[in-house]
């Protein structure tokens, strides 16, 4: 299902990526790639990490997808050295991001510019 998800929107991903010159807020894509292993097929999508070509150090990680349905880190999770945590785990530790200057202003002309691809 999130296969074809992403097939489905692919075209339109490329053409606002492209149009925007590479800065965009959306995830940048790279690959997906389907392995079968023992007849089970597995799908990987290759990412580009957008924080480390700023030289920043990911001191912690959150998987958001806007819900909360079952959205929170297990305890097994959370004892990892480098734990992804997720929506639940970032409202519960009241987390702020903080976007000053004119940084703030690139990320609100990209909001605006996702609006009709979204």
């Amino acid at each position: 299902e999130e296969v074809e998800f992403m097939h489905s929107i692919l075209n339109d991903y490329h053409a606002y990526v492209v149009e925007r010159g590479g800065k965009v807020l959306l995830p940048q894509y790279l690959a997906m790639y389907r392995i079968t292993v023992s007849g089970v097929e597995h799908y990987m999508i290759i990412m580009r990490n957008v924080l480390a070509s700023n030289g920043l150090r990911i001191h912690k990680q959150y998987h958001l997808k806007g819900s909360t349905v079952d959205r929170e880190a297990t305890d097994k999770d959370k004892s990892k050295t480098n734990p992804r945590l997720k929506d639940l785990d970032f409202l519960k530790d009241d987390i702020k991001i903080h976007i000053g200057g004119d940084k703030k202003e690139k990320s609100t002309d990209c909001d605006s510019a996702l609006i009709p691809l979204l």
